[in-house]
């Protein structure tokens, strides 16, 4: 039932962005959804002939998950882009990020490939998908530096959909590797974690809401509200 209702979202959002011309605005993003429906389908045909148990659909199902992560990688680099603008990234600050992603991952990495027979594939997504939480996390710093970008309803919905995905197939998946939850359990959330991605992506991608940069009016607004807000918070707190 979820791997239908998944296919059918996956279909959905093409059919939109089709209708709308999204294509062309976000290709990394329609790239990885066009990839996932394709995988979908070919992970279909093949339990349809050889059972979900086979070990032919064990290696077109891992080995097509494999791409997935440096497309979702794609993705948060394209919106970091966006983000960012025509401002150039310093040393410093490139050095900061990657202090961060390393201090963050390291241990788990070195979790994963330090346990005797460890399934290569369960070992890989176990690793990247922490790493892809850090991204992501660092991908919300940018939005929040620079506050004079306007994300749009597409970029925050790739943006949500993709953190909750990678999030929770993260705990999904060290669970499984290191806590040995059930198969079933793992396989179940495996599918309900696309499967909320999914809404999510498909409501934030029904129309074309593109990210804009706002004006040196606007900014003041905003700045002006914020600063309100701050002092409203503050009161709240100390009484």
């Amino acid at each position: 039932m979820l791997w239908f209702t998944g296919t059918a979202l996956l279909v959905l959002i093409c059919f939109r962005a089709f209708r709308k011309r999204m294509f062309p605005e976000y290709p990394p993003f329609y790239s990885y959804i066009g990839f996932v429906l394709l995988a979908s389908l070919g992970r279909s045909l093949t339990a349809l002939r050889f059972s979900t148990t086979s070990t032919e659909y064990y290696y077109v199902y891992y080995l097509s998950s494999l791409p997935m992560a440096f497309l979702q990688f794609w993705i948060l680099w394209d919106l970091h882009g966006r983000i960012v603008g025509k401002t150039k990234t310093s040393w410093k600050e490139m050095a900061g990020w990657a202090s961060v992603v390393v201090t963050m991952t390291l241990p788990i990495a070195w979790k994963v490939f330090s346990m005797p027979k460890v399934d290569f594939f369960m070992g890989f997504h176990a690793f990247t998908l922490p790493l892809q939480v850090v991204v992501c996390l660092l991908v919300c710093h940018d939005a929040y530096v620079h506050r004079e970008v306007d994300l749009g309803r597409n970029l925050k919905g790739m943006l949500l959909g993709l953190a909750l995905l990678v999030a929770c197939q993260s705990i999904n998946f060290t669970e499984h590797l290191f806590m040995h939850s059930p198969l079933q359990v793992f396989r179940f959330f495996l599918q309900f974690n696309y499967f909320v991605a999914l809404i999510v992506f498909s409501y934030t991608l029904w129309d074309y809401v593109p990210l804009r940069r706002l004006q040196a009016a606007d900014q003041q607004q905003f700045e002006k509200v914020n600063e309100q807000l701050e002092q409203v918070l503050k009161a709240l707190l100390l009484r």
